[in-house]
């Protein structure tokens, strides 16, 4: 991502990531555990209907939970691509799989409305409040959880594919 900055500020932005203290963050951020706790608490914190409904009406804040969201993502997807040949990855994409299914799930299936400014529009698209919010729960649920799994399969694959001196063996066709 730094090639697309200017070349001013791609030098000063790689000076500094050279420093202790920022390797260190850096370190910290992005074992498997600690992304993947940041990642799973940035979920749950801005689904909470007060905030949720916060960052629907301030602009301010609507950029704080898409950052807060990305910066997780990009460490939690970080680790697990460091991880993923112990097969720790796995683990962490589990748990994350599941918290987010549940988060999904409770969203399709409360009998109410929890996210009173998001749904607020719902009617200009022929759905009420709640099916709004059930709809964007069993997308949160199924389509996400179906993606998860499919890295997980990946991951899987790069665990128990057979390796040799850290290079994959490919194996010649039979003559």
């Amino acid at each position: 991502m730094l090639w697309g900055l200017p070349h001013t500020l791609r030098l000063g932005l790689t000076h500094a990531a050279r420093h202790h203290v920022i390797q260190r963050c850096w370190s910290w951020l992005t074992r498997p555990l600690n992304a993947t706790l940041i990642h799973a608490v940035a979920i749950w914190v801005w689904h909470a209907p007060v905030l949720f409904d916060a960052a629907v009406t301030h602009e301010l804040l609507h950029r704080l939970q898409h950052l807060s969201f990305l910066l997780s993502a990009l460490f939690f997807w970080y680790s697990l691509l460091r991880t993923s040949r112990s097969g720790e990855g796995l683990w962490h994409l589990f748990f994350t799989m599941l918290h987010t299914s549940l988060l999904g799930a409770l969203l399709a299936l409360s009998p109410r409305v929890l996210y009173v400014a998001q749904t607020a529009h719902s009617l200009a698209w022929g759905l009420t409040a709640l099916e709004d919010q059930q709809l964007a729960g069993i997308f949160m649920w199924v389509p996400a959880g179906t993606i998860y799994a499919g890295a997980a399969l990946f991951f899987a694959a790069r665990w128990i594919r057979p390796s040799k001196g850290g290079q994959l063996v490919r194996s010649e066709p039979q003559r």
